[in-house]
């Protein structure tokens, strides 16, 4: 006996597979329609077996990945467009008509499972997400457009729409097509106004009782609505069904079928992009993550299954598992319902589809196709921009006026115009710098700093970012030639590469017109960042680094380098390195002479061998140090054991002043870099000119602060250049 839940659910369970099959035989009658109708019993028979295999797996998932699948409408009417094209070539006499269009079913599902299983597979199930959603909102709009048409083909009996509209405008046609629309406007307003999970089988029970009254009131029997095509015809008390059958491969017209290439790689494309936009859908709906990948391969096992069984292309159910969700219904009783009554249905109870009136199959498939128009096409006007507006729109109306495939065309040739423009649009740099502000970590002296605070501005820095292509290359060489037009002249042009994903060969090439630039204005051209494989694209299109081009490992060498180029030519304006005297430095600093003299007996002098450790990391911090002559690197030890160099100290800078002052181990090592000579003040001299020479000990700690704020003041121009 069934429990008492069982009971309870049952009629929920009901409701969903009526209305399943109800939109299955919709579909079945939109595809083989017109010369195909004679063959209505098979196309019933496919949509339903292809209702029966998908819910046959749904029963053996998990609980959680348990959702509604079956005969979908996105692939139905691509089919149908395919189908109506092969009875117009083959005649709809022919007696290849029959194999030859239950051979496309069966490829159609069999290409589509393995599209899908290879998709789930390689893990490509966010694919649909790179896909720009207005040209997603345009090929299920013209979708939309199709099912709109074929409904009015369902109740009309041609596919003449929107063609001759006359035709469809005399009084002996409005009754064919006119109930159907009023009925599917009632789907749409009350799906809209009343989005309850009863609010649709109510209205389709509603339209059927409406057509009996109809007929009653009209005086018209069954027979003489038969007859006038106000009931479903063609299709006998049992189906007409087989499964895969190579006697029907080979009774095909395979060369007919090969003209519809684009339509079966279309309905591939769109089964994953649907069953991916479903599973979205159904994700808020549930308010769970679903596994887009393990949902492609079940959906592709699925459609294997549902070919070689002679079924279609079927895939997750957004509106029958929102239905599912909104009724309650949980478990396996969803698909044992689902699955005994569409095969009862299919055994004996096809003779009741003569009592179905054309009207609200048409209906039903008029809704679905405005449905999708409506959400795609008219609320779209307010949810996007007018240029997505306007792709939407274009790619319906080429799926409306010309060929499916040439839509999908078009929506492809978009999604890559869209990448261009949009790509181009994005900001390629991240930072735009002037070399009077952005330097080195070379710390400099006094004299050399005020002649980088003047000239530096020569050195204009650009930090690259992202994917560099031919959308975004030209925009880089404007911006470098606006700078050329700009004051002061540009020396050097130095491009980091730090936060550049990739870049391709035209961008390579747009190298060479700058370097024709630098030529012709006379600049240097800098790199950085710039890994082997990449340097190797630049020298394929003969731009060797060396003669144009500089590079450097990283930015902070490259702003050295442009600097000591700089402090270079402007050299006979200050006394050679050599020259200055730790007196001259001090003095530079506001130190009056005469406190310079009376300091210096306070220091030792002290001359260090290139690579000689001065300070040691962690050590105690028991001297400061001021160089004369020479570099030095700050080296920084990091946990693993590796030294990254934090920056360098140059003639008439100090060393180790923090660390002095705030009693701290060293937190960096001094390495010589070259032979360098430095004076050394330690704790005990320090504390006997603090005893002996107050107004000298004074001046010292207003230098210190003096240094400690000229590096505070170069920091802030930096952060605020960063800014900008």
């Amino acid at each position: 006996m069934l429990s008492a839940s069982w009971l309870r659910l049952l009629p929920a369970a009901l409701v969903i597979t009526l209305m399943r099959i109800v939109l299955a035989i919709s579909l079945s009658s939109l595809i083989f329609s017109g010369a195909l109708e004679t063959y209505l019993s098979w196309g019933v028979a496919i949509t339903l077996v292809t209702n029966i295999v998908h819910m046959v797996l749904v029963l053996f998932m998990p609980a959680d990945d348990r959702l509604m699948m079956g005969i979908q409408d996105t692939p139905g009417v691509l089919t149908a467009v395919a189908l109506t094209a092969i009875s117009v070539a083959l005649g709809s006499g022919s007696a290849l008509l029959l194999p030859t269009a239950l051979t496309f079913i069966t490829l159609s599902a069999l290409l589509t499972g393995g599209f899908l299983i290879l998709l789930g597979t390689l893990k490509l199930g966010n694919l649909v997400r790179y896909i720009p959603y207005p040209v997603i909102g345009g090929f299920l709009a013209g979708s939309g457009w199709l099912l709109l048409r074929g409904a009015l083909g369902v109740m009309v009996g041609t596919h003449a729409f929107p063609a001759d509209l006359l035709t469809f405008a005399q009084p002996d046609q409005i009754v064919y097509w006119l109930p159907g629309t009023i009925f599917a406007l009632a789907l749409l307003a009350g799906s809209r106004r009343s989005p309850r999970p009863l609010t649709i089988p109510l209205i389709i029970a509603a339209g059927f009782v409406a057509f009996y009254v109809g007929l009653a009131l009209t005086g018209t029997s069954m027979a003489e609505a038969s007859t006038r095509g106000l009931l479903l015809n063609g299709v006998g008390s049992s189906a007409t069904w087989q499964p895969l059958s190579f006697s029907t491969f080979a009774q095909a017209d395979w060369n007919i079928i090969a003209r519809q290439i684009g339509t079966l790689v279309a309905i591939c494309a769109l089964s994953a992009i649907t069953l991916l936009l479903n599973v979205s859908g159904i994700e808020l709906v549930m308010q769970h993550e679903i596994a887009l990948n393990r949902h492609l391969t079940y959906s592709g096992i699925a459609n294997l299954l549902s070919g070689l069984l002679g079924g279609g292309v079927g895939f997750h159910s957004l509106s029958t598992t929102t239905l599912q969700v909104r009724l309650g219904v949980r478990g396996r009783i969803v698909p044992i319902v689902v699955i005994t009554v569409t095969l009862l249905f299919l055994g004996f109870g096809l003779g009741l589809l003569v009592y179905v009136p054309r009207a609200l199959l048409g209906g039903l498939l008029l809704f679905l196709g405005l449905a999708m128009i409506d959400d795609w096409l008219i609320q779209g006007w307010r949810k996007f921009n007018r240029l997505d507006f306007a792709t939407v729109l274009l790619i319906m109306v080429t799926i409306a006026f010309y060929d499916f495939l040439v839509g999908v065309l078009v929506g492809m040739l978009l999604i890559a115009l869209s990448f261009i423009f949009n790509s181009s649009r994005t900001r390629i740099v991240h930072h735009t710098l002037s070399g009077d502000h952005a330097r080195s970590h070379i710390e400099r002296s006094l004299i050399d700093q005020r002649w980088l605070s003047e000239f530096g501005a020569q050195t204009y820095i650009l930090e690259l970012q992202g994917f560099l292509f031919f959308g975004t290359a030209n925009a880089l060489l404007q911006i470098i030639r606006e700078r050329i037009r700009e004051q002061p002249p540009l020396r050097y042009l130095v491009l980091d590469f730090k936060r550049v994903i990739n870049f391709d060969s035209s961008v390579v090439y747009s190298f060479s017109k700058a370097v024709q630039l630098a030529h012709k204005h006379g600049f240097q051209i800098v790199l950085s960042n710039l890994n082997t494989r990449d340097l190797r694209s630049f020298e394929r299109m003969e731009l060797r680094v060396g003669a144009e081009l500089r590079d450097f490992p990283d930015l902070d060498q490259a702003l050295e380098w442009c600097e000591d180029r700089i402090l270079e030519q402007y050299a006979v304006r200050i006394p050679p390195s050599s020259t200055v005297t730790i007196a001259d430095y001090l003095v530079e600093q506001g130190v009056e002479r005469a406190l310079t003299d009376r300091l210096l007996p306070y220091m030792d002098r002290r001359t260090l061998a290139p690579g000689e450790v001065l300070l040691r990391q962690g050590s105690p911090s028991e001297d400061l140090y001021f160089i004369e002559a020479g570099r030095v690197s700050v080296m920084f030890t990091q946990p693993n054991g590796s030294a990254i160099r934090l920056g360098s100290r140059t003639v008439g800078t100090t060393v180790g002043e923090l660390g002095f002052y705030l009693h701290t181990p060293r937190s960096a090592s001094i390495i010589a870099d070259t032979e360098t000579v430095v004076y050394r003040l330690d704790t005990q001299c320090f504390e006997r000119m603090a005893t002996a020479d107050p107004e000298l000990l004074i001046a010292f700690h207003h230098l210190i602060l003096r240094i400690v704020s000229e590096r505070m003041v170069v920091a802030s121009r930096e952060i605020a250049a960063l800014k900008r």
